[in-house]
């Protein structure tokens, strides 16, 4: 599939703070992840992904937890590729995939709390 292509339903890039990372369908992200984004769509900050043209990240956690200039996020970052002339989510080419991974293992954490281990994405507040 070439750049110029555009599937009708693209995948979106799934990162979990533990490193792990999957692709998933439109069904399949809404079946998954439905409890964190219905409703809230208007409310969830896109950010562009640090060394990409037109990737973009949401992290659906309502309330993050704060911490000396921090955000820190428990729930998945959800990462896709907005046609930005056309205004339409498109596929991630690999070379995007790839910078998206690169960036989130840069932020995530191993915290430990009352003696749990939790992942997290940790990014400076804005």
């Amino acid at each position: 599939m070439n750049e110029n292509t555009e599937r009708k339903n693209p995948y979106t890039l799934v990162v979990y703070p533990d490193g792990h990372y999957t692709m998933m369908s439109d069904k399949e992200l809404y079946v998954a992840f439905y409890h964190l984004i219905d409703g809230r769509e208007k409310f969830l900050e896109m950010r562009k992904v640090p060394g990409t043209d037109n990737a973009y990240f949401l992290i659906p956690e309502e309330n993050p937890a704060r911490f000396d200039g921090a955000l820190y996020y428990k729930a998945p970052a959800l990462v896709v590729a907005i046609n930005e002339e056309k205004g339409k989510i498109t596929d991630l080419k690999p070379a995007q995939i790839k910078t998206a991974l690169g960036f989130f293992n840069s932020i995530a954490l191993v915290v430990e709390r009352r003696n749990q281990v939790k992942y997290v994405f940790c990014l400076a507040e804005d």
